[in-house]
């Protein structure tokens, strides 16, 4: 989950998320598709919220559905806190979307020319 929505590894190499959430374009319309450059990872408490970087100035995101991820060893825990609005906290009640291990999501995805450019960006 990103602050617009769902999001996933393709998602991220594609510059390109659904949007989940109530956003307006500049003309008033709801979006259904955001472009994007690359992601923030916003670390608050012991969780990490997934930002989306350079989203145009002039969209509207009043609500959202917002997303993190907690590490702990070699395991990834993804929750959902579902809608947001005015960033009241809903940790409590987070739905917990599943697990997987690092290690695996490396195998996966390494040999992927877009993951080699942002592993690149980030150890750079």
């Amino acid at each position: 989950m990103s602050d617009f929505g769902n999001l996933t590894t393709d998602m991220i190499f594609a510059g390109k998320s659904d949007v989940g959430s109530n956003a307006l374009d500049e003309h008033g319309q709801k979006m259904t598709t955001v472009n994007f450059n690359g992601i923030n990872i916003e670390h608050r408490d012991n969780k990490n919220l997934v930002r989306l970087k350079t989203v145009p100035e002039k969209i509207d995101n009043l609500t959202y559905t917002e997303g993190y991820f907690i590490i702990d060893g070699d395991t990834i825990t993804y929750k959902n806190q579902g809608r947001r609005l005015q960033g009241k906290e809903q940790d409590e009640h987070a739905q917990q979307l599943g697990t997987q291990s690092l290690q695996s999501l490396y195998e996966q995805y390494k040999n992927n020319n877009k993951f080699k450019e942002m592993k690149n960006l980030v150890t750079d």
